[in-house]
């Protein structure tokens, strides 16, 4: 279809097959000329991030997420901008991966992002904060339905495992 028609949609489609086969040196391409031929296809600049971060390429996904964040901040969900807090935390950006969690934490309630944005804090010194924050966790996963609870469950028995660490016993 690309010798056919050579349209972005038919590069990103070949990126997201290779994304999906785990082949990010061969999806890398196909995303960025999507993204060449069509600056609004946001979903080719999510697919390279991706790749991006699959090859362990933290710094240039977080570039890439920046501009999709700032051109649809809801993107996926809120994965874009969650993402984007996670490529910060791993590539030593803690300022950015601060604010950038902070940011997903006052619009979406993944647990990953109260967990590492807590953990970020404690790092700081700011050990009440991250108590703070473990505990909300926790308090929010008694009203999660077992489905999603099964999903959080994870970042719960973490929250539970610092607070533990940290002397603090929840009933």
């Amino acid at each position: 279809m690309i010798g056919k028609y050579d349209k972005a949609y038919h590069y990103e489609k070949l990126g997201q097959i290779y994304l999906e086969q785990k082949k990010y040196d061969l999806a890398i391409e196909p995303f960025q000329e999507a993204v060449k031929r069509d600056p609004e296809m946001n979903e080719a600049r999510y697919g390279l991030a991706k790749c991006y971060y699959g090859q362990g390429r933290f710094s240039e996904a977080a570039e890439v997420l920046e501009e999709l964040v700032e051109i649809d901040k809801k993107f996926d969900y809120g994965n874009a901008i969650f993402g984007l807090a996670e490529c910060y935390r791993l590539s030593g950006q803690e300022d950015k991966a601060l604010e950038t969690y902070e940011a997903v934490i006052n619009s979406y309630h993944f647990f990953k992002a109260y967990y590492h944005y807590a953990k970020l804090l404690d790092k700081r010194g700011k050990k009440q904060e991250a108590i703070d924050y473990m505990k909300s966790i926790i308090g929010s996963s008694k009203d999660l339905p077992d489905y999603k609870l099964e999903k959080e469950r994870r970042w719960i028995d973490e929250a539970y495992k610092f607070l533990r660490k940290n002397g603090i016993e929840l009933a």
